[in-house]
């Protein structure tokens, strides 16, 4: 039986009870379906995992018990930042819960031209300029001459910029390359906005991760 692992926010201990927040508890009694008594893995980031069991299934405040810490580190080899295009509904929601299990560390939501979803435009400049000092930044571009399998193991870490559903502007392609991202393909499909990140992802974790 495979034990769900459940990411949170706080510091924890061997021992402690720890009611969910919402988003948690939602997930984890109605998504997972996790009942009274099943185990699971919480961890929050700061290496390794504490062993945990369902004391109370409550969609919207959960309890669990934290037992033995397990100090064994199963974050990805292959650092990863994903930039993505904000998209509506649920799609986004999919888009961080599939990206955040192949193991990308960081995740910034990006306002471009196609993206319905209005935000500060500012964010787009500036996470671009962050990242224009990046040994390896891709751009998913299903026009790009270069495959992803053609681009040599980075060693270092991986910034990955996604478009939305009606693709990226040729001007927003030229800026993206401008600040050092080498536009690549996955295939001969133009992928939806929900599976692109996550095929690249999974890609490049088979090619230099520990898949």
């Amino acid at each position: 039986m495979v034990i769900p692992r459940l990411f949170v926010d706080t510091d924890l201990q061997s021992g402690q009870k720890l009611h969910l927040p919402p988003e948690r508890s939602n997930y984890l009694c109605r998504v997972l379906r996790i009942a009274t008594g099943q185990p699971l893995w919480l961890f929050n980031g700061r290496g390794g995992a504490f062993q945990a069991s369902l004391l109370k299934a409550d969609a919207k405040q959960a309890l669990v018990q934290l037992g033995e810490w397990d100090g064994a580190e199963r974050e990805s080899a292959l650092p990863i930042e994903l930039g993505i295009a904000l998209s509506k509904g649920t799609r986004f929601e999919q888009i961080i819960q599939k990206s955040t299990e192949l193991g990308v560390a960081i995740i910034q939501p990006l306002l471009t031209e196609r993206v319905q979803v209005r935000l500060n435009r500012e964010r787009v400049t500036k996470r671009l300029v962050h990242w224009r000092a990046a040994a390896l930044a891709l751009l998913l571009d299903p026009c790009a001459e270069r495959r992803l399998g053609e681009i040599a193991a980075p060693g270092c870490t991986v910034h990955l910029y996604v478009g939305p559903e009606g693709g990226l502007t040729e001007a927003e392609v030229t800026a993206a390359q401008r600040y050092g991202f080498q536009p690549v393909r996955l295939g001969p499909r133009v992928l939806r906005t929900e599976t692109a990140p996550v095929a690249a992802i999974a890609s490049m974790q088979v090619l230099w991760g520990d898949f």
